[in-house]
């Protein structure tokens, strides 16, 4: 049995200060006689909580941003105290490197889902005993084997605002977005600044991190710290499938192991109506491929590229009704191109530069081989319904299926660079399903399934598109 015994994991406490101040606070106001006298059994935590808030007010001393930081820690305190904060657990100490590395390319779009899912409240300005409405959110983000967390406290009104308490010291800010834009492009930022920059870059993309990626959202704390209850809202965050591709990728180009580099990364939130079902959706985008009309979105699960449809003009219509006329009639009589089998692995195919200019003359040509392979693939069967009946061709003992591109050729301006006739995109239809595909009333039922079957091959071939844009292009 080895003597080595594995490392207890142990995280960092946040608010362990400010929980010190409040019971050392509430322990005088019980030892004092005027207290008890006035309110006896009625005292409530609620009066600590209130005069701890107006205690800066009291302090000439302070100048304003420090009486903003000190009424927020307390807001923050009595979010804690009332069990409404996220405590947020890293399993992994780099992943909090990546996201304060990482750029708040769509900071105005972060802060719109932060309005939106934050907690309502009122709450007391420095100035005077009005209330203000301002959207609030509670957030406490534990480190492995650091001795201090992250206490941050977000206040979303016209502007978002972050209070954050950090480090051993312990460091604290508070940081408007505009703040944060001008600081983070000031060319003498002092080391205070940049620590103050990664930890807002850090609360910001926790936030996004955790609605772009839910299934690395695991509920309640590890085992190991199963007797520590800090409130109704502990999670752990894992690394994403995502994040761990990217340091495979990196790790492999470099041929050694190496830290990302995650700044070309960013999280952004879909916004326009055109994504009907993700709109309000975090997503996570590559800047390097976002380019014309296509954005990469990567999520935990799978890498999707959302893509701005183009709807192809009546002459790209008419030129590909054509190319499929003089398919189906080769199909008829061709012999000598019928393999008897296809094995097939998806794969991206960039249209040639020679192709582009058939692009430029509104042609989308076809490679006879491919169709030809999708159907030896498919055994000469309907893919939709293998056991409809399918007659024997005239010159072959294949059976007669047809082929047809599930994202209809006419749309291949949309994919560009990448070509649409691919295998993956080709499926083998008996003559009738063929015909209903593009003409009959139950057209919706064989589109879905057909897609339900090919969906993780259009993607590893770089086609990616979901149903619900698939079925509008019929």
């Amino acid at each position: 049995m080895s003597n080595k015994m594995a490392k207890k994991i142990w995280y960092s406490k946040c608010l362990e200060n400010d929980w010190e101040i409040f019971n050392k606070q509430k322990k005088m106001f019980l030892n004092s006689p005027d207290v008890q006298k006035r309110y006896g059994n009625n005292f409530k935590d609620d009066l600590v909580f209130n005069y701890l808030a107006n205690l800066p007010q009291m302090r000439p001393y302070l100048s304003y941003e420090e009486k903003v930081i000190e009424t927020n820690r307390i807001a923050l305190l009595k979010l804690d105290y009332d069990k409404k904060v996220k405590h947020v657990f890293f399993k992994d100490k780099e992943l909090r490197d990546y996201l304060q590395d990482m750029p708040l390319a769509d900071l105005q779009g972060i802060k719109q889902y932060i309005k939106d899912n934050g907690d309502f409240k009122s709450l007391p300005t420095l100035s005077n005993e009005n209330k203000i409405q301002s959207d609030i959110f509670g957030l406490c983000l534990h480190i492995p084997y650091e001795k201090s967390g992250y206490s941050c406290y977000f206040q979303v009104a016209d502007k978002l605002a972050l209070t954050c308490e950090y480090k051993d010291e312990p460091l604290c800010f508070a940081m408007t977005d505009e703040r944060y834009e001008l600081l983070n492009n000031s060319n003498s930022k002092t080391k205070e600044d940049e620590n103050d920059l990664k930890a807002f870059r850090l609360a910001i993309n926790t936030i996004a991190y955790m609605n772009c990626f839910p299934s690395c959202v695991i509920d309640g704390v590890l085992k190991e710290l199963k007797e520590v209850a800090y409130s109704d809202f502990n999670f752990c965050l894992e690394k994403s499938d995502k994040i761990i591709e990217i340091e495979k990728f990196k790790n492999s180009e470099s041929g050694k192991s190496v830290t990302p580099h995650f700044r070309n990364y960013y999280f952004k939130l879909l916004k326009s109506d055109k994504f009907t079902h993700k709109k309000g959706q975090i997503i996570f985008v590559n800047a390097t491929m976002v380019k014309g009309n296509s954005k990469t979105v990567l999520t935990d699960e799978s890498i999707e590229l959302k893509k701005e449809i183009i709807n192809p003009d009546t002459e790209v219509i008419q030129n590909c009704k054509n190319e499929d006329e003089k398919i189906i009639s080769e199909l008829k009589t061709e012999t000598k191109r019928l393999v008897e089998k296809y094995e097939y692995v998806a794969h991206p195919v960039k249209i040639e530069e020679m192709d582009k200019n058939n692009i430029t003359r509104k042609i989308f040509s076809r490679n006879r081989q491919v169709t030809f392979n999708a159907l030896a693939r498919a055994k000469y069967h309907c893919e939709y319904n293998p056991n409809h009946e399918i007659f024997i061709r005239k010159h072959s003992d294949k059976g007669y299926t047809e082929a047809h591109h599930l994202i209809l050729m006419e749309y291949q301006e949309t994919f560009l660079p990448y070509s649409l006739d691919v295998e993956a995109n080709i499926v083998s239809l008996c003559s009738n399903c063929h015909n209903q595909i593009h003409y009959g009333k139950e057209a919706e039922i064989i589109i879905k399934k057909l897609y339900n079957q090919r969906k993780k091959e259009l993607e590893s071939s770089e086609l990616h598109i979901d149903l619900e844009d698939l079925l509008k292009m019929y």
